[in-house]
């Protein structure tokens, strides 16, 4: 999928030249990353029937600013040092630098967008720092699955529902509550692969430091164990706890070393796929959430163990 309009707004974020910010510093961490969620809103604009024009590329780039500010903020948080194959803004310039380029990034974001999709985009923000400060105060505590999924919920999986919602804006057509759990689902498998990779000792394609997250004790798909679905409550967490249920998980997958771990994902990634399937049929977007498990099927199966 070739997005230069898209792309060319994205990157308009390194061109401006009000005031004395040092927009230059952003770098190539404005020109990495893979661009998942500025291609979700085209995809789901496609499968809806919606025109992609320049307001909606402008929209999807400033998905994809949103998205770039909260991982400026969590590096910070998280004592990161490397971020897209580069250097982060905090191990660079220090945590005051990066915290205010962050907000920087997030302000241009929200100036290119349209007015009808800012709930959209404010809302996507909100929700990964919900799940960035629950996430944070978890540290070192010992979560069941369902408890994991509430906080990843928050810090990935709203952005994918967001994305739906960007899009829709532009055809006053929604895609509807079954596809967006779909997505989140997607999101939340995209999760589970990253917390692997982190876990493989070559991972190459994360571009970033997983050790950190082990040792500042974060949360991990590989490292939890246990679960209750009954004391899950939003959608998409109901259906991924009963997925583990279904697979009869009874101890960390990091046990099992990233071989067996991957094995066992992948069993996770499939019976989400199947979950999410069955919540957006009729949607119109089926396609779009095929290509989404798909993705994260090759994410996973890509890596060469040693």
């Amino acid at each position: 999928m070739s997005l230069p309009p898209i792309e060319t707004a994205i990157r308009s974020v390194l061109s401006r030249s009000d005031g004395s910010a040092p927009w230059h510093l952003l770098g190539r961490l404005v020109e990495g990353g893979q661009r998942i969620r500025p291609r979700l809103v085209v995809a789901v604009s496609g499968a809806l029937g919606i025109e992609v024009e320049s307001s909606l590329c402008r929209d999807a780039a400033a998905m994809e600013l949103v998205h770039l500010s909260t991982l400026i903020h969590d590096d910070i948080v998280d004592g990161g040092q490397t971020r897209r194959g580069v250097p982060t803004l905090s191990a660079a310039h220090g945590p005051e630098i990066a915290l205010l380029l962050g907000n920087l990034v997030k302000d241009h974001a929200l100036a290119i967008a349209t007015p009808a999709a800012l709930p959209a985009l404010n809302q996507a923000s909100l929700d990964v720092y919900l799940g960035q400060l629950r996430e944070t105060m978890a540290r070192g505590a010992s979560l069941r699955f369902d408890q994991l999924f509430e906080i990843q919920l928050y810090k990935t999986a709203r952005a994918f529902r967001h994305c739906a919602r960007v899009a829709s804006v532009h055809g006053h057509l929604p895609a509807g509550e079954g596809a967006e759990v779909a997505l989140e689902l997607a999101a939340l498998a995209f999760q589970a692969v990253d917390d692997w990779l982190d876990l493989a000792p070559a991972h190459e394609q994360t571009l970033k430091d997983g050790s950190r997250d082990e040792a500042n004790l974060v949360p991990c798909f590989v490292q939890v164990a246990g679960v209750d679905v009954a004391a899950a409550t939003e959608p998409a967490v109901v259906e991924a706890a009963r997925a583990v249920a279904a697979l009869g998980w009874t101890s960390p997958l990091a046990t099992l070393g990233p071989a067996g771990a991957r094995v066992e994902v992948l069993r996770f990634v499939r019976e989400l796929a199947s979950r999410a399937a069955s919540c957006a049929t009729g949607s119109g977007v089926e396609p779009v959430i095929d290509d989404l498990f798909e993705r994260v099927a090759t994410r996973a199966v890509a890596v060469n163990l040693p």
